[in-house]
């Protein structure tokens, strides 16, 4: 595979470019009929017919992962980035808490 051809559609597509590029280099024999002129029509059909089911397929398996990557770190991405605060309460079943993103947790006997 022709390595300026990878790094000139890596650089302007990134890792979807790299595998499009892929694709199109291990398919360019066949697009010039090197193997799909040697076989019969109907064989022909078939060949590309799975090609581009099977690319349809990978495709949206690729944008389903996107899509659901999100989902699985809990979409609390701006906690990280939340400031730190120390807060302190005293006296009996008083916690009192402010300016606190993402989940709090208190444990106690209160109400005894």
């Amino acid at each position: 595979m022709d390595a300026e051809l990878v790094r000139g559609v890596g650089a302007t597509a990134g890792i979807a470019g790299v595998a499009l590029g892929t694709l199109v280099q291990i398919l360019r024999p066949m697009l010039q009929k090197r193997v799909l002129g040697t076989m019969s029509k109907a064989n022909a059909y078939k060949l590309l017919r799975t090609i581009v089911v099977g690319c349809l397929i990978i495709a949206v398996a690729g944008i389903a992962a996107w899509l659901i990557s999100p989902l699985s770190s809990g979409g609390n991405d701006n906690i990280k980035d939340a400031p730190k605060i120390n807060q302190s309460t005293r006296g009996e079943c008083s916690p009192a808490l402010s300016g606190v993103a993402g989940n709090v947790t208190i444990n106690g006997n209160c109400g005894k």
